[in-house]
């Protein structure tokens, strides 16, 4: 593929997602109330995800009730993940270190679903996701069960390279998405992201 169909799929899996993300975010805070300081889409109304079936990295069952009774953050990509993948994770991380030296805060739980079933198999997830945080989860499933999943919650990826050979990267939206105790998209934090920034609004979120 020609670096000009390639910059077009990068306009059409990040950029793209990502502006239909701030428009969004602009309806959906018409006439509501914001909550001051934070950056995220805070939803008016939290909007309940659809019933799926997963798998998580230790071979168990991944479905909408594992989300239920914590808050969560939900981040989609795939291991062979050169750039934004490592660096989120990375993030999410340093999130985790800070919000555990809170008082009385709330912990989430940190998801990595991959949006590359064909190469992310179970034990390399296993391998991937723990280097990151011991404590996240990786997840993946059948293509049809991800996109259940996915079209809900307006994530868009897709394949770029030589599909047949398994030489190929996956693009994909960079959202970190918000889940409330009651497996709902609550908020959606859009690229780039910053640590201080999610922790501030994080806690302002639940504490609303």
């Amino acid at each position: 593929m020609n670096s000009a169909r390639k910059v077009l799929f990068r306009i059409l899996y990040i950029i793209v997602p990502l502006s239909l993300g701030i428009l969004f975010s602009f309806y959906m805070n018409q006439g509501q109330g914001k909550l001051e300081g934070v950056s995220a889409t805070v939803l008016p109304e939290a909007k309940a995800l659809p019933n799926f079936l997963l798998e998580d990295h230790h071979g168990h069952e991944f479905k909408k009730e594992n989300l239920k009774g914590q808050w969560s953050f939900i981040f989609f990509g795939y291991t062979h993940c050169p750039d934004v993948c490592p660096i989120t994770l990375s993030l999410l991380n340093q999130v985790d270190e800070i919000l555990k030296k809170v008082p009385g805060v709330v912990l989430p739980k940190t998801i990595f679903i991959s949006v590359d079933p064909a190469r992310d198999t179970r034990e390399l997830l296993a391998e991937y996701v723990p280097y990151f945080n011991t404590e996240f989860i990786g997840v993946t499933g059948r293509p049809e069960n991800l996109k259940m999943l996915t079209k809900s919650l307006g994530i868009a990826f897709g394949k770029e390279g030589d599909v047949e050979s398994g030489d190929y990267e996956v693009f994909h939206s960079a959202r970190i998405m918000l889940i409330d105790p009651e497996a709902r998209l609550k908020a959606l934090f859009s690229y780039p992201h910053d640590v201080n920034q999610i922790v501030s609004d994080y806690i302002k979120i639940i504490g609303s």
